[in-house]
């Protein structure tokens, strides 16, 4: 990440295509890119959805790496995460039964 500008997170939503390959995911997270870092993919064949967790300092950039990479996307959203593993998990029905 260039210094000075703070990193954001963004999950995108992906739609699985017949010509969406393995390979082209692995190149996703081996590109190296000053501003971008793809931290997570994960996918639901049986939806036929994928979702990628990607860190960079814009959403213009999230979107300009994936059409670079010619990875097709339905939706890009900004969010913050709380903890970087299980240490914190809250379950937010929860607070919905509660409040």
């Amino acid at each position: 990440m260039e210094k000075g500008l703070p990193s954001k997170r963004f999950i995108c939503e992906h739609q699985v295509v017949s010509d969406l390959e393995v390979d082209l995911i692995r190149n996703m997270h081996r590109t190296l890119k000053q501003n971008i870092k793809v931290l997570h993919t994960f996918a639901n064949l049986r939806e036929g959805i994928m979702y990628s967790v990607i860190e960079g300092n814009d959403r213009l950039g999230v979107e300009a790496f994936l059409t670079g990479m010619r990875i097709p996307y339905d939706k890009i959203t900004e969010v913050e995460v709380q903890g970087e593993g299980r240490e914190r998990i809250e379950d937010l029905r929860e607070k919905i039964k509660a409040a």
